[in-house]
């Protein structure tokens, strides 16, 4: 899930998640009939189902909390890896 409040970002965004094809309804058929699709990008299948999108819609709520904790858990690394510890440590058990 992605929000923005950047028209263009947004409409490029679109683009993305329909396999990067602009399908505006102008252009949808040619003269010759058929179907007219304009590959703006190389994009990807990113249709979200509606359970998908309610869990990411109340994920938003929690938002903060996780800035927080991504931020901690990256300046104790900051910290660990300043005082010349370079190892990747291994999670404990139990936990």
């Amino acid at each position: 899930m992605v929000t923005t409040n950047n028209d263009e970002l947004y409409s490029k965004l679109l683009m993305f998640r329909t396999h990067g094809i602009s399908r505006d309804a102008s252009k949808r058929f040619g003269k010759e009939g058929g179907f007219y699709y304009d590959m703006q990008y190389l994009g990807y299948r990113y249709n979200m189902s509606e359970l998908h999108s309610a869990l990411g819609i109340h994920q938003l709520n929690k938002l903060e909390q996780f800035q927080i904790r991504t931020r901690e858990i990256g300046n104790r690394e900051i910290r660990r890896r300043e005082n010349g510890n370079k190892r990747i440590r291994r999670r404990e058990t139990g936990r």
